[in-house]
């Protein structure tokens, strides 16, 4: 049973929430860990869900959650529109678990068994460290020079720390199977924690004449990393400066345009948990985010995800000691957006 009730405390225990959501008249296909619409907000391709572990059923959504991971009962509670613990399990009550039908679906759902979280963080370190062992360095004319030299105007030297490989483009089929579809140029990057760790990569999956290659996710991270703070190290900080950003494109746009070390990190929630590493705490005093000028969608209206990120990452910055100054483009869009479309006023 995915859920018992103590009676010494008078109280509901759900074990499995993952069930209880099928119970409640969810598919269960809403939950494969796909990129998917939010049915939520309605974020496109922004919403993603699943088990965590044996038991942890999770949900993240770029609109709804600001691209972090919340529990089911935060996910119920924002669909029906509870404020309130009480109004969620008296929902649970009279709804969810007076439906025989859905219920004994949810029974007999199979449930899903993930591997330890220790082995598929060093299963995915190992597959992390292989494929940056076999990437080179960028050269003149290859797939990601290219790309970069189109995406980024004015970037005349690509840093040394983006690396150019071939890579294997997996997707899950509709039974949650591995499936190797194709073989793809690809850009990568290293990301690291604050103690120096090795612990991320980023590819972006390209064709041989630079372009986006022609797949569901172009631009990937690896799964199950375990650090919510790291960094795509791109040089290092000059003059006690460091800049920071979510994408790598926008964070090579703003050192075009600012002449500095700008670090990105992959999206707003790593972004906002940005550690100055371990041997520059010292040697770093400024930090200017480069914050994304964008709008998500969510229930009451919009919200700027980019600059809650920035500001709440320039609050604890600041009690650190550290100088912070956020930068944000005035119209909708990042700092690359905004390069893009200096380059191209006529003078």
């Amino acid at each position: 049973m995915f859920y018992e009730y103590d009676e010494k405390t008078n109280r509901l225990i759900i074990k499995d929430w993952g069930k209880l959501l099928i119970a409640d008249g969810f598919d269960s296909s809403l939950f494969n860990k796909k990129h998917q619409d939010c049915p939520i907000c309605g974020a496109v391709k922004g919403f993603r869900a699943g088990y965590i572990g044996n038991d942890s059923w999770r949900w993240v959504c770029k609109g709804c959650t600001s691209s972090k991971y919340e529990s089911a009962y935060e996910f119920m509670c924002k669909h029906y529109g509870f404020t309130s613990a009480t109004q969620l399990f008296k929902h649970i009550y009279q709804q969810t678990l007076s439906n025989e039908v859905a219920v004994k679906k949810a029974l007999a759902a199979p449930k899903r068994v993930e591997e330890n979280s220790a082995e598929r963080i060093e299963k995915s370190l190992r597959a992390t460290a292989f494929l940056w062992g076999k990437s080179r360095q960028v050269r003149e004319n290859d797939p990601v020079w290219k790309y970069l030299n189109r995406r980024v105007p004015g970037l005349t030297q690509i840093p040394s720390d983006i690396h150019y490989t071939k890579a294997q483009y997996w997707e899950t089929d509709s039974s949650d199977r591995p499936q190797h579809l194709a073989d793809y140029d690809a850009m990568v990057l290293r990301g690291y924690s604050p103690q120096g760790q090795l612990v991320q990569m980023h590819t972006t999956y390209l064709t041989e004449d630079g372009q986006k290659a022609p797949v569901e996710n172009v631009k990937k991270t690896r799964p199950g990393c375990g650090f919510g703070s790291y960094a795509f190290r791109i040089g290092m900080p000059r003059d006690g400066v460091l800049g920071l950003s979510e994408g790598i494109e926008t964070a090579l746009a703003a050192s075009v345009l600012y002449d500095m070390t700008v670090w990105p990190c992959h999206s707003s929630s790593v972004l906002q948990n940005f550690e100055v590493p371990d041997d520059m705490k010292t040697e770093i005093r400024q930090i200017i985010i480069f914050a994304d000028n964008d709008r998500s969608k969510i229930r009451d209206g919009v919200r700027n995800t980019g600059l809650l990120a920035a500001n709440a990452l320039a609050k604890r910055l600041r009690m650190q000691g550290y100088r912070v100054r956020i930068m944000m483009t005035a119209k909708v869009g990042d700092f690359n957006d905004h390069l893009n479309n200096v380059a191209s006023v006529p003078f």
